[in-house]
């Protein structure tokens, strides 16, 4: 096994509208058996729309039914809702306790960004305040990132608008110094939101092993304005969980083990071979399946209470390259096979969507107003291959894969 998460687009389907859930789980359904992934599907991470809840139960319940419970933990892991769009849900719900202010200070910035007089005069305040290296950001109403920056913006400039007032008449939309308070209170909080979304989004593989970091700023954020007293009650079900998880993967290791160790004795032998190799043979295989089951299967205390017991791993944050969680599991698999795997999987988990919608970012250079007739077929044909061929060439920059891609349409 390696540590390295591995990212492939395997399908780009057009679905035929409504797009229902069960519309969805059928096209899903579909993919997964062109790629028999029946039996090696971890997870389906989708957005919140209410269709995806749909589609994914359905797909939970159709690979449960047929596959006699493959799912791990009964298919608990296997609906992952994304992450960035519940922290948006989160900010937004934040942003609405103030948007009378946000709306005053947005139409502060539209009022004065919409003439170059009025600019000027808000630029020779900025200058007569030692402020001209501060600008003002308009937001666009639909992504919260940028509402922050339009207050952290107008923030930093709070005390420009009241001198601004007294020269321009038509201003009336000036926030109190109590909203100004509560514009600094709400950016405090938005800027840990706004590190989680960038680290979740700016990563190439945003799965669980980030997860626990961020999730930790997140919940800090939210323990100093909400209660929180159900601590205790929550890590006894998590814990509870990781066990069953546990024993779940060391029962299917030592299934996989018997299975190997009976093709070991099974598997025919060479004519030249000679009784006492052959009897070598046999009784090594024996040996080791003994060894598995023993010194894995039948001790006291787990691997996972020796894990748990042990003390912490400290990293020097000043050393290069950061600590690499799936690749301490990757070095430390012989001493922990069986928790290593389990950590492996659960880990790679991805956490977003995000990242899958820009992969389709360049749909926009594959279907355009001179290629609109293009069949569903040869789209997918030239997403997947303009994937794989970045994947196969090592490419990182996507200007170069849709000049690949173009090169292919113009042919």
């Amino acid at each position: 096994m390696n540590g390295n998460c591995k990212n492939c687009m395997l399908c780009f389907r057009s679905i035929v509208p409504p797009h229902t859930g069960v519309a969805v789980c059928d096209e899903l359904a579909r993919c997964i058996a062109d790629w028999d992934l029946g039996k090696k599907l971890m997870s389906v991470s989708v957005d919140n729309a209410s269709y995806n809840d749909v589609a994914v139960n359905l797909l939970k319940a159709n690979l449960n039914l047929n596959n006699q419970n493959a799912l791990v933990l009964n298919g608990k892991l296997f609906h992952v809702r994304c992450c960035a769009h519940i922290l948006n849900l989160l900010v937004q719900d934040g942003l609405g306790e103030i948007s009378d202010i946000v709306c005053n200070v947005r139409a502060s910035v539209k009022h004065i960004s919409k003439s170059v007089s009025r600019l000027t005069m808000f630029s020779d305040i900025t200058r007569q305040l030692n402020l001209s290296n501060k600008k003002l950001v308009l937001d666009v109403c639909t992504r919260w990132n940028a509402t922050y920056y339009m207050l952290q913006a107008t923030l930093d400039l709070k005390d420009v608008f009241p001198r601004y007032q007294l020269r321009d008449s038509n201003y009336h939309y000036l926030p109190s110094e109590e909203d100004w308070s509560k514009v600094q209170t709400v950016c405090t909080f938005l800027e840990e939101f706004h590190y989680v979304t960038n680290v979740i989004s700016g990563c190439e593989y945003p799965t669980s092993n980030l997860f626990l970091l961020e999730l930790t700023t997140v919940k800090k954020a939210l323990y100093r304005h909400v209660e929180v007293d159900d601590v205790p009650n929550k890590m006894s079900f998590v814990r509870s969980s990781l066990y069953k998880l546990y024993n779940e993967y060391v029962e299917a290791f030592k299934a996989k083990s018997d299975i190997d160790t009976q093709n070991q004795l099974s598997a025919p032998t060479t004519s030249s071979s000679s009784s006492a190799s052959v009897g070598r043979s046999r009784g090594r295989a024996e040996f080791d399946n003994f060894t598995r089951n023993v010194g894995s299967f039948q001790l006291i205390k787990s691997k996972l209470d020796v894990y748990l017991e042990e003390g912490v791993h400290i990293h020097n944050e000043s050393i290069d390259p950061p600590f690499d969680v799936l690749e301490w599991w990757n070095a430390n698999y012989l001493k922990f096979r069986v928790l290593s795997k389990m950590a492996c999987d659960v880990l790679s988990i991805p956490i977003t969507t995000v990242p899958s919608e820009s992969a389709f970012s360049t749909a926009k250079r594959v279907i355009e107003s001179h290629r609109a007739s293009l069949a569903p077929a040869t789209v997918e044909a030239l997403m997947c291959g303009g994937d794989w061929l970045k994947a196969y060439y090592g490419i990182q920059r996507k200007e170069k894969v849709i000049m690949l891609l173009s090169r292919c349409l113009d042919l």
